[in-house]
């Protein structure tokens, strides 16, 4: 009963600091896949608005009635997204390599849906994409956002986040990382594919009988897979390194939205 009387008192208080929590939930990899049921992110949303409710400044939002909530829920919604998509960024650069390195190859021709995110993709970008989020489950990725959601109720009390300029200045540097990381990542099969297309244009005019289209693909499919295994340990150091570098940015990015 002391809790429902709690709950009922402090409702807004509650109501906001679900919507921090939805938000970083909406976008969160591991959290906002497609996969997992939408019931149970409700009931994940109201188990972490429980346990972070106490943690949350009521005196920020004493004093708003009404429609006055509209900007605050705007604002709190903002400060859950932006901290699932940063995550998400970093995560998608494994994505960005296995599509350069697939449509190289020539898995382009057979693209398929993913079923986590339902978008559509070659098998590489699929297989990297999984093996990524094994990685950040392995290296504790979800308790770093888990542990970012509870310092943003210290840092950035409900209501009063900033927007300043220099976060958007931020995500497109964000964005530039992820895709010289994701280029890092794809350059080695790029190159090996690349030199076994001019083997081939070589080979088509020293042998002009040979059947170029029947050659061609499986080769490269053959050099693209044989190179793809042997710097697996490449990209999962890149990846690695890039998932030990999530705390800080998540921590920099709370530090500009603080008041």
């Amino acid at each position: 009963m002391e809790v429902v009387e709690r709950l009922a008192s402090d409702l807004p208080l509650f109501l906001l600091t679900g919507v921090r929590i939805s938000g970083l939930l909406f976008l969160a990899p591991v959290f906002g896949q497609n996969g997992i049921p939408k019931v149970h992110r409700v009931w994940m949303t109201l188990l972490l608005s429980l346990l972070l409710v106490p943690t949350a400044d009521a005196a920020s939002v004493s004093d708003i009635q009404g429609a006055g909530y509209i900007p605050l829920v705007a604002r709190e919604l903002a400060v859950g997204l932006l901290l699932g998509f940063v995550v998400l960024l970093f995560l998608a650069s494994a994505k960005y390599a296995g599509q350069l390195a697939g449509v190289h190859i020539g898995f382009g021709l057979a693209s398929v849906v993913d079923p986590v995110t339902k978008e559509q993709g070659t098998l590489i970008d699929q297989f990297q994409g999984l093996m990524v989020l094994v990685l950040f489950l392995i290296l504790g990725g979800h308790r770093m956002l888990l542990h970012a959601l509870g310092t943003s109720f210290v840092l950035i009390p409900l209501g009063q986040a900033q927007m300043p300029p220099s976060i958007a200045e931020g995500l497109v540097r964000l964005f530039c990382e992820v895709v010289v990381l994701g280029i890092q990542i794809a350059i080695p099969v790029l190159a090996a594919v690349f030199l076994t297309e001019m083997a081939i244009g070589i080979l088509s005019r020293g042998v002009p009988m040979l059947n170029i289209f029947t050659v061609g693909l499986p080769l490269r499919i053959m050099v693209g897979a044989l190179v793809l295994m042997a710097t697996l340990p490449v990209f999962m150091g890149l990846m690695k390194r890039a998932i030990y570098a999530v705390p800080a940015e998540l921590q920099g990015l709370l530090l500009q939205l603080a008041p």
